[in-house]
């Protein structure tokens, strides 16, 4: 779940209601890191606690789908086993 909406939703149910919205300044004031009163893209992101590794970065993008999986490698078959080739003598 995102910061924001972690933040925002109390009761945890998925939605913000008009009673979380009244008190969405005091909710998004707690997702102020450093209490400079700025809220910033680093303090908003979610935290993908260990996938992001220990420097609290986003995981790379580098070559995911839609579904978040790498597209397979040449070569490689189900399971990421290399099929087997046919011997020279056959």
């Amino acid at each position: 779940m995102f910061p924001v909406m972690s933040a925002l939703d109390s009761d945890g149910n998925g939605e913000i209601s008009s009673e979380e919205i009244k008190g969405a300044v005091v909710a998004l004031k707690k997702l102020d890191k450093n209490k400079d009163g700025k809220l910033t893209e680093d303090e908003l992101r979610p935290n993908f606690s260990g996938r992001g590794g220990a420097s609290g970065q986003r995981p790379s993008r580098g070559g995911e789908g839609r579904s978040g999986q790498r597209p397979s490698r040449g070569g490689e078959g189900r399971g990421g086993q290399r099929p087997s080739r046919p011997s020279s003598g056959e």
